[in-house]
């Protein structure tokens, strides 16, 4: 059988299995539903940094020299492109929509916001080098992995 037809006959027995636990015991349906789910992202989420890791590093290091050169720079610009087209996007929905235009804001209550922390280019670029890398992984610091196997690869190379 092939693999996508066994994923649609377990997603289908698995619905006809909750549609039938459901309604007769609510809370076997919660707490495995949730236990399982919840290791289920638990380990997907275990696999995504080093693997992530793994391949930038192996991508890079198995990468011709002229090519990694080319390749940062066309990234750089795709970034700076996309990233510029993704705010004017955004700009333009809201001056269209006007998010909370109509809305009664005499039930909401007061309050007051934090100051914003003002960071410069300096301490953006900071932030992202990790002090080290394994305290980083164990905080979920994808950015600073990665940005140290991308010097890492480098070095190798």
């Amino acid at each position: 059988m092939p693999p996508a037809v066994r994923i649609l006959v377990s997603l289908l027995v698995g619905a006809l299995i909750g549609a039938f636990i459901a309604p007769h015991a609510p809370w076997v349906a919660d707490v495995v539903g949730r236990l399982c789910g919840e290791i289920f992202l638990k380990l997907l989420l275990v696999l995504v940094m080093p693997l992530a890791a793994a391949a930038l590093f192996l991508g890079i290091t198995e990468m011709p020299g002229a090519s990694l050169g080319c390749l940062a720079g066309r990234a750089f610009a795709l970034t700076i492109g996309l990233t510029t087209i993704a705010v004017g996007v955004g700009v333009g929905l809201v001056t269209l929509v006007q998010p909370g235009a109509g809305m009664d804001r005499a039930g909401l209550p007061a309050g007051t916001a934090p100051p914003p922390v003002e960071t410069g280019a300096v301490d953006a670029i900071l932030s992202m080098i990790p002090n080290n890398v394994f305290t980083a992984a164990s905080k979920g610091d994808l950015l600073g992995v990665l940005l140290v196997a991308v010097l890492v690869a480098i070095a190798a190379r």
